[in-house]
């Protein structure tokens, strides 16, 4: 069994398109990790390259988050004029001189990764469109965060947010996550759905020299636990969640917690993803926040992330290529591994405290054949188990794995048991 790595409802939530960029003077097309096509910055940022389908499914993307919560859309009769609207914000984005500088500050790096993408505020009926040119490190990466908000009518930014680099659920552990895998044995998924509610993320008790972290998330794959079976070391999956990290930070030289942050990450069939971040507009959540994940599988080559923060009714959606078919759908908590005292080695982080239980709220998949909760999947014996049960030397990691059932839904629901996980010899408990 092998683990996955890090990374919302409606099928067609395709707002969002983001296209990972290995940029150079001379403009280079070479491919990126996962063997996904990557382009060059100028036809990156030449929007009408981009598919008249891809702008439509933004709108209707955003559209459709209204129909299935009914709220109120100012747009519901003119669709035609918010994609109109989006695609005149990106050009303006382009053009400003603000991202101009700062494209120009950093185009001698070898790898750069542009997000473009779009959010929606259901209480004021504004939208915001995005450019986030992200800098990635051998530790940290650097996100630079451009918006046009349609209140004022203007672009705004850079907004700078520095992070570590986090790799959620890699083949190369087995045992450093629990959860619920669901498939239905006649079709593919298309669609993956849950609600999560942040717990407190806090630090266990052990020594200093080490990281803790934490996250729960939901995912799709084509291969039983995310894994190519020709291939053991290539992951394959897309993933959507929140996390929390106290890592050691190589800028200020000392450990530190992280925010909370939500996330999503695309791998195809490699040993990092191909595309990974957070959702351009979206400020860090703090521990209570109820957030409805999706993750959706377009026939298109599309998947398509969502995350509505059902407290402020406020949309924010991702695009990435993603070139499988999935046939199963993940419910996890993990202990992501992260880089170890900057030394650039990535190991499995010791599991942070997490209270109360996270619970995946009304869990359900779509396929070819329609919607689904999981009760049919699960009385059926339709999934796979993951039991994290570190118990071995100085490792003593444990959380419980549970199906419980409220309004009619059967839910995964993990709680934390203990956590030990003793790095270069150190001792904690």
């Amino acid at each position: 069994m092998k683990n996955f790595k890090k990374k919302v409802m409606i099928s067609i939530f395709i707002s969002l398109v983001m296209l990972s960029v290995n940029v150079s003077l001379l403009g280079s097309t070479e491919g990126v990790q996962g063997g996904l096509h990557s382009t060059s910055y100028n036809a990156l940022l030449n929007f009408n390259s981009l598919s008249d389908g891809v702008t439509n499914s933004s709108v209707l993307a955003i559209e459709e988050v209204a129909v299935s919560h009914e709220w109120n859309f100012k747009y519901s009769n003119s669709l035609s004029a918010l994609e109109r609207d989006s695609i005149e914000a990106l050009h303006d984005i382009e053009n400003s001189a603000v991202f101009q500088e700062g494209y120009n500050s950093y185009e001698q790096y070898n790898e750069i990764y542009f997000t473009q993408g779009e959010s929606y505020d259901f209480v004021n009926q504004s939208y915001n469109v995005y450019l986030v040119m992200t800098v990635q490190g051998n530790v940290n990466q650097t996100c630079y965060t451009y918006g046009y908000s349609s209140l004022n009518e203007t672009v705004y930014g850079p907004e700078i947010s520095v992070g570590p680099i986090v790799y959620s659920s890699t083949t190369q552990y087995n045992e450093n996550w629990a959860g619920y895998e669901c498939y239905d044995p006649s079709y593919s998924i298309t669609q993956n759905t849950a609600s999560l509610t942040i717990p407190s993320i806090t630090l266990s008790s052990h020594p200093s020299g080490y990281n803790e972290a934490m996250n729960g998330w939901i995912g799709i794959s084509p291969y039983v636990g995310g894994s190519d079976p020709s291939n053991s070391n290539a992951t394959n999956i897309v993933q959507t969640g929140f996390q929390r990290i106290f890592w050691y930070d190589s800028w200020t030289g000392g450990y530190n917690w992280g925010a909370y942050t939500i996330w999503y990450q695309t791998w195809s069939n490699g040993t990092s993803p191909a595309y990974s971040g957070g959702y351009p507009g979206m400020p860090a959540p703090s521990s209570g926040t109820s957030i409805e994940f999706s993750i959706v599988y377009n026939s298109n080559d599309i998947a398509t992330y969502v995350a509505i923060t059902l407290n402020n009714y406020y949309t924010y959606t991702v695009t990435t290529p993603y070139y499988n078919s999935p046939k199963y759908a993940q419910y996890i908590i993990e202990t992501p591994e992260t880089d170890q005292a900057g030394s650039g080695i990535y190991v499995i982080s010791q599991l942070a405290v997490f209270s109360p239980a996270v619970t995946f709220v009304s869990p359900s998949v779509l396929t070819i054949n329609g919607y689904s909760n999981l009760n049919t999947l699960l009385n059926n014996g339709y999934y796979n188990k993951y039991i994290l049960n570190q118990s071995w030397g100085n490792v003593n990691q444990n959380i419980n794995d549970a199906i419980t059932t409220q309004s009619g839904y059967m839910e995964p629901n993990m709680t934390w048991v203990n956590s030990k996980y003793n790095l270069y010899g150190s001792s904690g408990s």
